[in-house]
């Protein structure tokens, strides 16, 4: 086995400034609790005493009954009760103290209502005061919500606790895996070795209105694209709308087939190359013409403008490079270049400066350029705020992670296809077209298509294959048994026990994967914090294929190039990436193999220097098994094809052909090594035990609440005091990370969409503060989603015991 690649992120919000808001409250209110208890007993005693000498001296009666009842009401007035001198002095003397301590009592509530009050209210400026402090975390939020770093930056006011506490709690100390609010920075580096980037959503965005400018249509040169109709009188061809930010920072352009009824768009044979005059004269028609039906036939798909291709490696030098060839055909075209590259001045600028100040200026100055840029391309919707990325993963050692847990790594990636869903997919697939293999991919497309729509429906959702088409496979059957044999192993953990998987029990379903000839793929992603002791959390498990590499390592990209290779045994075949949701992409990192799955081969003509082009599309490929590799392949005349994709989004979201080649070809998240989210019921409450293998902590302790027992729960010192008897009479540890789900049909549910209710808060228990903005935080939930779960997962590693939290990125 290689080495393997291993990235740290380490956040910038220390443990020894966080702790400068705790008080000693939580102390002073324990040992409160103490004497209240202390008290409810002793009047539990006495109430006894009274009860029982009310039964044997009847000649007192009368006096007893009056001392309860003064007891009851916390004043007893002992010269008016008749016959009191028949009563014990000593029991008498015992009710004075008694009633005596219960009014000291009372002045300590008291006092401690008014500590609460100012504790909270301190500790809500102290954490502000925390925040703008702290450059890192406002560094962070510059980065990624601007309107909110405004907002927060601005003005304080007590409104605004709430926001600020999510944001540096969720700075200090993240689970399942820092990102978004956690301060960035680059370990151990200097400000200079920052990377920043434009997102690249905004770069594809600018480029496609880019190309349907007017000016831009008239200088270009445009490809024919279309399958031809056997009637003669329509060509078929696949288009796009215009580009759409379908949610933040996700860019789609959604894919649709037309018939275009018009003869002569024949005249010109699929695969041409023309100008915009030699369409016209081709066609036969007059330019006024093709102007007013160009940015139609662009949207249909039957002009392909060959710039389209520059899309694939698109950074903003690329698309500058691109829009200065066009700076003479208009003033427009010339403004949106010079606005480029003050964009990319600005970037420079950013990487060599760690100055807050200087950084939001920079980035004001950066969305006045952009704005004129969306301006230039005629944008339409929202105009982007959150321009840029900044790099915060760096490369580390192995030897940073222990050798005990590496060791146990290797052994756990060897059952890690019993996980893998979309195997079924394939394994299923493999089966139903053995005697139809080789086979074009367009002959199989409708079938292809069909199944991958039932595969996300039915086995993506739910997770298992049982009662599915895909249940008729021998292999995915056998699978699905040994699933459920290591789901029986962690059984005890879903009523609330500790579950240890033993290595005996591992290497058996080694073997029986062996048996099916299931061979680990070996490009495994971990996301691991260390925890205590040596060992380490697996916060997300999943296939990869070095994305992390590729990315946060570009001066090893031929390294990297080179191991994704070897794992996927392609030396002598082309390795198709490809990448078309716009999110996190590799291919614009310098990774420059293809960006779709259509490779162009260059091959010289004979006799001249020219290059002639052939292309690969998809539509023109065979599908073929490899069974020496286990998997299915692409196939071009004498070249073979191997699809990676790239991108971040599920296989559900991709266009239908790239939904269907990811099935395919590709693994994805790794579900069921410990109980998935939305998998667990909940009435009242529930508890779920500890999962671990050796020194890899696979899924943490969980305490889960219904929300209904926080209704009645008050934001003031009664509330507090609730929270803690809620906590205690479940076992709930004073410290833990907090996650909120909607409860649908008794399960808890995940909401897409809305991610911000299901990142984990870390949560101490003992701080007013953060107790009242808690209980807040579940009030609006439950306004906003009804009913919910509250899910106390055990604060492992505890973010106290480290100065810094830090995560890394293992892969295999």
């Amino acid at each position: 086995m290689t080495e393997p690649h291993v990235f740290i992120r380490q956040n910038h919000l220390s443990s020894h400034s966080i702790q400068r808001l705790k008080d000693h409250f939580y102390l002073r209110f324990a040992n409160y609790r103490e004497e209240r208890a202390a008290y409810a007993t002793q009047r539990q005693k006495l109430r006894q005493q009274l009860s029982g000498f009310i039964e044997r001296e009847p000649g007192a009666r009368i006096a007893y009954i009056r001392l309860q009842q003064g007891m009851k009401r916390g004043k007893v007035q002992f010269e008016k009760i008749p016959k009191i001198e028949f009563v014990d002095p000593l029991l008498l003397e015992s009710i004075r103290s008694h009633l005596i301590r219960g009014q000291e009592l009372q002045q300590h509530e008291e006092l401690l209502r008014e500590q609460f009050e100012k504790v909270y209210k301190r500790q809500a400026e102290e954490l502000y005061e925390l925040f703008r402090e702290q450059s890192n975390v406002q560094n962070a939020l510059l980065f990624t919500n601007f309107e909110m770093y405004c907002s927060m930056n601005n003005s304080y006011s007590p409104k605004k606790t709430g926001k600020v506490w999510k944001i540096m709690m969720r700075s200090f100390a993240k689970t399942a895996p820092l990102s978004t609010f956690t301060s960035i920075g680059r370990i151990g580096a200097r400000t200079s070795s920052s990377r920043i980037r434009l997102a690249q959503w905004i770069l594809l965005a600018w480029f496609d209105y880019f190309l349907l400018l007017p000016e831009v249509i008239r200088a270009s040169r445009f490809r024919i694209k279309y399958e031809a109709d056997p009637s003669g009188e329509a060509v078929w061809t696949v288009g796009a709308g215009e580009p759409l930010e379908v949610r933040p920072g996700l860019y789609q352009r959604q894919k649709r087939r037309f018939m275009l009824q018009e003869p002569r768009l024949r005249n010109l044979p699929s695969g041409s190359i023309v100008t915009w005059e030699e369409l016209a004269s081709r066609l036969g028609v007059g330019t006024d013409w093709i102007e007013s039906r160009t940015a139609k036939l662009l949207a249909a798909g039957y002009l392909r403008n060959v710039l389209e291709r520059k899309a694939e490696t698109l950074t903003l030098n690329t698309l500058i490079d691109e829009a200065s060839s066009f700076r003479s055909v208009s003033g427009r075209v010339d403004g949106f270049v010079r606005h480029l590259e003050a964009l990319h001045l600005i970037a420079s600028r950013l990487e060599n400066t760690a100055d807050l100040h200087i950084r939001e200026s920079l980035i004001l100055s950066a969305q006045k350029h952009a704005s004129a840029c969306c301006d230039a391309v005629l944008w339409k919707g929202k105009r982007p705020l959150d321009l840029f990325h900044e790099d915060s993963y760096i490369p580390a050692g192995p030897y940073e992670i222990r050798a005990s847990a590496r060791r146990m790594i290797d052994k756990w990636a060897d059952i890690l296809p019993l996980f893998d869903h979309r195997l079924k997919f394939r394994l299923f697939m493999k089966e139903w077209l053995k005697d139809r293999l080789p086979a074009s991919y367009e002959s199989l497309r409708q079938s292809l298509s069909e199944y991958a729509g039932m595969y996300e429906k039915e086995v993506a959702l739910r997770r298992t294959s049982r009662n599915t088409v895909f249940a008729a496979s021998p292999q995915v059957t056998r699978l699905e048994d040994m699933k459920d044999v290591y789901r029986e192993r962690i059984q005890p953990a879903e009523n609330g026990e500790d579950v240890h998987i033993g290595e005996d029990e591992l290497m058996d379903l080694k073997a029986q994967l062996e048996e099916l000839g299931i061979k680990p793929q070996r490009t495994l992603q971990l996301f691991i914090q260390p925890a205590m002791d040596g060992k380490y959390v697996v916060n997300d498990c999943k296939n990869g294929y070095l994305a992390y590499s590729i990315y946060h390592d570009p001066g090893r990209h031929e390294q990297v190039l080179h191991k994704i290779r070897s794992a996927l045994g392609c030396k002598e075949a082309l390795l198709l990436t490809y990448s078309p949701s716009c999110g996190f992409n590799p291919n614009t990192n310098d990774f420059t193999e293809t960006y779709s799955l259509t490779e162009e081969i260059h091959d010289p003509e004979e006799g001249g220097q020219s290059e002639t082009s052939r292309l690969i599309a998809l539509n023109s490929c065979t599908l073929e098994w490899n069974a020496d590799m286990n998997r299915f392949e692409l196939r071009a005349g004498d070249v073979r094809g191997i699809a990676l994709y790239t991108g971040s989004l599920a296989p559900a979201y991709l266009p239908e052909d790239y939904r269907n080649i990811a099935l395919l070809s590709q693994s994805g998240f790794l579900n069921g090594i410990g109980f998935e989210y939305n998998e667990i019921s909940i009435g009242e409450s529930r508890k779920l035990g500890r999962i671990s293998f050796g020194d890899l902590i696979l899924q943490r302790r969980r305490n889960i609440l219904n929300s209904s027992l926080f209704s009645s729960l008050t934001f003031d010192l009664e509330g507090y005091g609730s929270f803690h008897e809620l906590l205690e009479s479940h076992d709930i540890p004073l410290r833990s990370f907090v996650r909120i789900f909607p409860v649908r049909e008794g399960k808890l549910h995940i909401e897409y969409g809305a991610t911000a209710i299901h990142k984990p808060i870390f949560f101490d228990a003992e701080e007013p503060l953060y107790v009242i903005e808690m209980l807040k935080h579940i009030q609006r939930s439950r306004q906003q989603y009804g009913d919910i779960a509250v899910v106390f997962e055990e604060a492992l590693p505890d973010p106290y015991q480290t100065d810094y939290t830090a995560e890394y990125v293992y892969e295999m």
